[in-house]
């Protein structure tokens, strides 16, 4: 069933209310119920207790500890851009540099070490010369993990739609289909291999601070950190740069919104010690990138939940329990009586 009615669906996802998520979670992120990480989570004291964990590195004040890196990739990535279209007839495909931007990005949070997709202009494997073969081995590793995720992820949205497609496809001889599921398989390898590699690191201590530093030091083994890290990646990066390519495509086919956003810069903006608190006093800034995740959130979609024991009225309607009900961002953000 699904639902677009304000205080339903605040009532569907407040804290406590008894809408779990359902079954369709762990379906798509392929995790067993006993191991499922935050993503699929569906138990809520569970859930809790895990996005405890998480609740300092993603806080402001933990995102304000790597803004120096932030700012490095995302300086980076507009260089990037500009050196394309110079190339290209003024031409730069901005999806593209955006997510070298967040793969690198969420690789050095997730992994202490990015894929250098930002120097290379790829997604690649080749280290820097630079590089010492140990972290070489690590950024490959990570890639691997990253390529998987990929297939994976894809794949997993056939497995939980199309349950009787994705059983026939394993059996079919098709050398890149049987691959692509496959990678299953290989990414649970790939996630044990990326701890002990953490772990190796670690001992020698060339390891850097990331979001699971706290997690390695004991709150969770490390079978689990590896799927969290694993899901980490895909959650960052596609998200990220897709939302990012939609603000500066809302930008520039809008010339007055880009004109005013453009005065509210030139005017605020002085020198390279700009930094977040500065862009939090933009207001101007601050709308159009609300403005954006309005229009053009990176999950559109259904997010799926499962009716509590008893069911519920939900705006005047009886839902029995075991019901699944979905709420969407792109329906709910453009009803005219919320917006």
């Amino acid at each position: 069933m699904a639902v677009n009615d304000l205080a339903s669906v605040k009532e569907i996802h407040r804290i406590g209310s008894g809408f779990v998520k359902s079954p369709w979670y762990p379906i798509i992120s392929g995790e067993e119920p006993s191991q499922a990480g935050l993503f699929s989570q569906r138990d809520p004291k569970t859930h809790a207790t895990r996005r405890k964990l998480f609740s300092q590195p993603f806080s402001k004040g933990g995102i304000l500890e790597w803004e120096e890196m932030l700012k490095e990739k995302a300086e980076m990535a507009v260089n990037g851009m500009t050196q394309m279209a110079a190339r290209n007839g003024g031409v730069a495909d901005v999806l593209e540099w955006w997510t070298y931007m967040t793969t690198d990005v969420i690789a050095e949070l997730g992994f202490g070490e990015g894929f250098h997709a930002l120097e290379t202009g790829q997604v690649s494997a080749s280290p820097r010369p630079s590089l010492p073969s140990s972290s070489s081995s690590f950024v490959a590793l990570a890639l691997a993990i990253y390529q998987g995720l990929l297939k994976t992820f894809i794949l997993s949205g056939l497995r939980a739609d199309f349950p009787l497609i994705f059983n026939i496809a394993q059996y079919m001889p098709i050398p890149a289909l049987r691959n692509a599921v496959g990678a299953f398989r290989r990414l649970e390898i790939y996630g044990d291999r990326a701890i002990a590699q953490y772990r190796s690191m670690e001992r020698k201590g060339g390891c850097r601070k990331t979001l699971f530093t706290n997690m390695a030091e004991g709150a969770l083994d490390d079978s689990t950190i590896a799927r969290e890290a694993q899901n980490l990646i895909v959650a960052g990066t596609d998200t990220t740069s897709v939302t990012l390519t939609y603000l500066i495509w809302a930008v520039l086919r809008n010339p007055r919104v880009k004109d005013k956003l453009l005065r509210e810069i030139e005017q605020e903006v002085h020198g390279e010690a700009f930094g977040t608190a500065d862009a939090e006093e933009l207001p101007y800034l601050q709308a159009v990138i609300q403005e954006t995740l309005r229009l053009y959130g990176a999950a559109p979609g259904g997010l799926p939940r499962s009716t509590p024991a008893g069911g519920r009225v939900l705006d005047g309607y009886f839902i029995p329990e075991n019901t699944v009900v979905t709420t969407q961002a792109y329906s709910l953000h453009r009803n005219g009586d919320i917006f």
